[in-house]
């Protein structure tokens, strides 16, 4: 073999060389780009899943503030009559102890009309 088809021998060994690296970075590429697919698509996955439990997260935190709400409106509407039946029950109370006080003077009326047995109320 002579010097020229050593030189052409060792061109097409490089050369193969170089195609064999430039093949390896293409594969490494293709791999990076299709695992930053991947990892795109399990990211939206991800956020999708986040988003579904945030929003049933929402749906019942806004249901417990409606129950609270309407509970605060019943709660306010029976103190409200608790209210009124205590003035009431003050009113009747007042009313009997003046009707217990009239028996007590129509007692002592009585008993001084017929001191007979009848005890004093």
């Amino acid at each position: 073999m002579g010097v020229s088809e050593l030189n052409e021998l060792n061109d097409i060994r490089q050369r193969v060389t170089d195609l064999e690296v430039e093949i390896e970075l293409r594969k490494s590429r293709w791999d990076a780009r299709r695992a930053g697919d991947l990892f795109a698509v399990m990211v939206d996955w991800d956020l999708a899943d986040l988003r579904a439990m945030f929003s049933g997260h929402r749906r019942v935190l806004q249901a417990l503030r409606d129950t609270q709400f309407e509970q605060g409106r019943e709660l306010a509407e029976h103190g409200e009559a608790l209210t009124a039946l205590r003035k009431t029950q003050v009113e009747h109370g007042e009313a009997l102890g003046t009707v217990m006080d009239e028996l007590r003077a129509h007692g002592r009326i009585l008993a001084r009309l017929d001191p007979g047995d009848r005890p004093e109320v």
